[in-house]
């Protein structure tokens, strides 16, 4: 049963030099037998929150990812995206569940393929379906799993400008989300482009980014997203074999420093805002929400392409 429809239309882009893109692996066609490899670490520190009926939370997330492409014949593409990661949440006397903390560590599998059919020089379709455990330590292993895909078309009408459309389609954990996308690349001037800071998937669609890139080995960014991260819970908690939710919107700075084509490290100072932490029992029934107020977020990235 459809239990949530996420509408929100969403821009995306496309741009083949920069490191921040939703779809990198969608950049110029690679020749016939080519193969494109990336890694990144990431880490991730949510600093203390105060929960609107009492208590606070913080989150530290670190994790791993890897992608590869390999070109087919025709400008055509497939890949492959693998990244684990392990999100720690601390609750200090969160009165608002009872006084027993409703979850803890949750761990992030994710497995994605990849496949973008060139129409002609301009135009091109691109479909990426995935499967994600997302749960606590204990959980079995079916229990935390979704699954779906996004799928869209792009045109391309010069080296400056490409737009698109798509829509994605992700079901699992007693939770269905369905959105749209816009996929826009603009490049303003030499200096300034609008590009997009997430790939959309399970976590929700991609938002929004204004990067100054006039200065020699660094980019500027000032942006934007809604992000959504729901899992499964063991049954030992406050909800036995229920779920978790953690969704919010993310506005953040990013300074990012290139140290050659191949090597890039990022940093980000950010904010969550109008926050909200939900407890559903293990038939996706809403047991109780929570906001969360501002608070500050840090982040650092590294990532080598060969």
């Amino acid at each position: 049963m459809l239990k949530h429809i996420q509408s929100t239309f969403t821009t995306l882009t496309l741009c083949a030099c920069a490191s921040h893109t939703a779809f990198a692996q969608m950049g110029p066609p690679l020749a016939e037998g080519e193969i494109s490899t990336k890694v990144e670490v990431l880490y991730v520190g949510q600093a203390d929150a105060d929960l609107d009926d009492g208590g606070e939370v913080s989150l530290d997330r670190a994790g791993i990812k890897g992608s590869l492409k390999y070109g087919l014949s025709d400008g055509h593409s497939v890949g492959l995206n693998l990244g684990y990661e392990r999100s720690a949440y601390d609750f200090s006397g969160a009165t608002a569940f009872g006084g027993t903390d409703p979850w803890e560590d949750i761990d992030f599998i994710d497995l994605g393929l990849s496949f973008n059919y060139q129409i002609d020089r301009t135009q091109s379709l691109f479909v990426m379906p995935s499967i994600r455990f997302a749960g606590e330590t204990d959980v079995d292993f079916n229990d935390g799993l979704e699954w779906g895909g996004v799928m869209g078309y792009v045109k391309q009408f010069n080296r400056n400008l490409a737009l698109g459309i798509g829509g994605g389609v992700f079901t699992g954990l007693e939770e269905t989300t369905v959105f749209p996308f816009l996929y826009v690349y603009w490049q303003m001037s030499d200096d300034w482009r609008v590009s997009n800071p997430f790939r959309p998937g399970p976590s929700g669609p991609a938002g929004l980014e204004v990067v100054y890139t006039g200065a020699e080995n660094w980019e500027f960014g000032l942006g934007g997203g809604y992000r959504s991260s729901r899992f499964a819970l063991d049954d030992d908690g406050v909800a036995p074999e229920g779920y978790g939710q953690n969704e919010s919107a993310i506005l953040f700075t990013r300074a990012t420093y290139s140290f050659n084509r191949a090597n890039t490290l990022d940093l980000y100072l950010g904010t969550a805002v109008a926050g909200e932490l939900t407890l559903d029992d293990r038939k996706g029934r809403k047991i109780q929400s929570e906001d969360y107020d501002p608070s500050l977020m840090v982040a650092i990235a590294y990532s080598l392409k060969f």
